[in-house]
């Protein structure tokens, strides 16, 4: 296992909440997600963005062949 296929099976619990979390998000009207209190708020959408971000990377390195298929959110 590589280190970076280390650090993304540490990673990859908080990941999947957070995309579970994300899901509810998204299923839910604009207007519900608006009245969630700030506080709460901001750091999921940046949590959110975060891992979004961490995704596009990871496609990335495995697009131009930099790393594994044992990295990533789709690694078995």
């Amino acid at each position: 296992m590589s280190p970076l296929a280390a650090i993304d099976a540490l990673l990859d619990p908080i990941i999947v909440s957070a995309n579970k979390v994300r899901e509810v998000r998204d299923s839910l009207p604009v207007v519900a997600w608006q009245i969630v209190p700030l506080p709460i708020r901001g750091p999921l959408d940046a949590l959110f963005a975060a891992v979004e971000a961490y995704d596009r990377k990871i496609g990335l390195l495995k697009a131009a062949g930099l790393i594994g298929d044992d990295v990533g959110t789709d690694a078995p």
